[in-house]
């Protein structure tokens, strides 16, 4: 359904409603209860007035940018966004990350980087909200350069305040593995497995802690543990609509061909006789 469209049924409805409820009285109670109510109550006929006219004027104001998502134009929405953050009046939390989104939808991610210094200049405080989207670029060129992976999401990961903590962590024991320091990789896993986190990010915590359990006793239980119950949480086709949906985040596309690893070996034979 188009945006146009969905905008206009949106005001019918809401409109249609607030007159129902008002004038229920008249139609039931004749004319002179009906002005009692309306003497009682026109504070809440202005205040969804003036609510309703809030919602037009923001979407009014937000209309090209509806428009040219509803169009994927991913080029023009790009110029859109890249202008308004320019002007000084977007560099807030949902403008600057539907902007990275867009530069990693359509392949460009060098002006990431750019984004990036902009926002640690001028409001350093929104980096933390914005830590995992602006890390993406760090995973895309992690065999390159697992260096400057590794410091990106060290800095962050246990940043507190920090939002997406939990694939921080991830992020950073992966960076570490590529950079041979499996003891500090061992460590930032098993602390990601004794907190609550979603069930993708705990299979690859798993997933990866198990490529580093040889030697080490504890870790080879606590990976059997976790293996065991995520086996029980859901059968094979379940994992598989869990994993594909993504939750809206875009790590989880990113890591796709891991994932897909990580859910096979959940239920390989190869990982039970490892077990056993």
């Amino acid at each position: 359904m188009k945006f146009k469209t969905i905008y206009i049924l949106f005001n019918a409805v809401i409109v249609a409603a607030f007159l129902f409820i008002f004038l229920l009285p008249l139609a039931l109670l004749g004319q002179d209860y009906f002005r009692l109510f309306a003497e009682r109550n026109w504070i809440a006929a202005l205040l969804f007035g003036v609510t309703l006219i809030l919602i037009n004027g923001y979407f009014a104001f937000n209309w090209k940018l509806f428009r040219l998502l509803e169009r994927e134009d991913w080029p023009q929405l790009t110029r859109h966004l890249e202008e308004a953050i320019q002007r000084g009046g977007s560099l807030r939390k949902g403008p600057c990350r539907l902007l990275v989104n867009t530069y990693l939808i359509t392949g460009n991610t060098t002006p990431i980087g750019a984004l990036e210094a902009r926002v640690r200049r001028d409001r350093p405080a929104l980096l933390k909200s914005l830590a995992l989207s602006f890390g993406l670029p760090y995973l895309l060129r992690l065999q390159e350069d697992p260096e400057a992976a590794s410091a990106y999401f060290g800095a962050l990961a246990h940043e507190p305040g920090a939002s997406d903590r939990g694939w921080l962590v991830w992020n950073l024991a992966f960076s570490l593995m590529r950079l041979k320091k499996y003891d500090e990789a061992r460590t930032e896993l098993s602390g990601l497995l004794g907190q609550r986190c979603e069930p993708a990010l705990r299979l690859l915590a798993v997933y990866l802690l198990d490529s580093l359990a040889a030697g080490h006793p504890e870790t080879r239980e606590s990976v059997d543990r976790e293996r065991l119950a995520l086996r029980r949480l859901a059968g094979p086709a379940e994992w598989q609509r869990k994993l594909e949906s993504g939750g809206g985040n875009p790590q989880v596309t990113l890591l796709g061909p891991i994932i897909r690893e990580a859910r096979e070996w959940l239920f390989s034979d190869r990982a039970d006789a490892r077990s056993s």
